[in-house]
């Protein structure tokens, strides 16, 4: 709708960029870091413009709106899965995709009734190497597998 800031001969600040808002159930307000945006123009009419973005808020399910120059998109519901790599060994692990648990229970106590839990298999196939006692789920939730096949158990 506008460039920003764009006036006379010496001052075109214009501000097009998209940026990513989150806020979570308890009101907090997340930001999320754009790139590869498809696009910067302004009044783009029925064209589809995108952004990738990555995300730094905690699992969970937000409100996610994309602003440029103040202009916000209406709200879409947005989950923030809990991540595991059963490849992945860490001191520090906190269920993010750059920290993932190397445990599916870890990440089953970690996530939000309804919430998801997303199995890192993107460099090999995950398999959990360790024979445990057997799962037992209390809550809702949905497990995936992203970049190829998981294996869970024996």
């Amino acid at each position: 709708i506008s460039e920003g800031a764009a006036y006379g001969d010496d001052a075109q600040m214009n501000s097009n960029y998209p940026l990513v808002r989150m806020t979570d159930s308890g009101g907090g307000v997340h930001y999320a870091r754009t790139y590869n945006w498809s696009s910067t123009s302004v009044m783009t009419g029925s064209k589809p413009v995108s952004t990738e973005f990555t995300i730094l808020a905690a699992a969970g399910v937000y409100q996610l709106v994309v602003v440029a120059n103040g202009f916000a998109s209406d709200p879409m519901p947005f989950t923030v899965p809990v991540w595991v790599d059963f490849s992945h060994w860490t001191y520090y692990p906190s269920g993010s995709y750059n920290f993932p648990f190397n445990y599916l229970t870890d990440a089953i106590s970690a996530v939000p009734p309804g919430g998801t839990i997303a199995i890192r298999a993107d460099v090999q196939p995950s398999v959990d190497p360790y024979t445990r006692p057997p799962l037992t789920i209390t809550k809702a939730m949905t497990i995936i597998s992203v970049g190829g096949p998981s294996t869970i158990g024996n």
